[in-house]
């Protein structure tokens, strides 16, 4: 783990998720994490310090795109495991799907580790919001970039 910069530079996770947090929440404070590292056991470690530190005050939010440039037959074959795992409350399955390829997302250590965090404070219940792809704004589906969005409750 180090801090700096560095992690930030190629990544724009936290930037999409700025505008969104200052609309909902107007005053808050922000701890952005990056996660370059996604195995299993550093994903787990992160989670573990992230439940030892927050309170009910606390916000989480992973952000990670799913599948990028397949068809969109393609991409909502894969994009649906992620969204059957997080329905499931089941991060250990999708850290494991990860892994093996059975599902794509590059943020998918992010996606892990909130859910841990999350069922470590009681917070084990999950509910998809919604799942779409780029190709339903730009009609394209040739090449479709993934998208979902959750929320974890007690």
């Amino acid at each position: 783990i180090f801090r700096g910069i560095q992690g930030h530079r190629a990544e724009h996770a936290v930037e999409v998720q700025i505008p969104f947090l200052q609309v909902m929440l107007k005053d808050f404070s922000i701890v952005p994490i990056v996660l370059g590292d996604q195995n299993r056991n550093f994903v787990y470690e992160l989670a573990d310090k992230i439940a030892a530190v927050i309170d009910d005050k606390t916000l989480i939010v992973a952000s990670s795109d799913l599948s990028h440039f397949y068809s969109r037959s393609m991409a909502d074959k894969l994009d649906s495991v992620v969204e059957k795992n997080i329905a499931n409350n089941d991060y250990e399955k999708l850290q494991s799907d990860l892994e093996t390829g059975r599902c794509e997302a590059c943020g998918g250590g992010a996606i892990v580790a909130m859910m841990r965090a999350a069922n470590l404070v009681n917070k084990n219940k999950s509910k998809v919001l919604a799942r779409t792809n780029s190709g339903d704004v730009t009609g394209d589906y040739t090449e479709v970039v993934g998208y979902l969005s959750a929320v974890m409750h007690s």
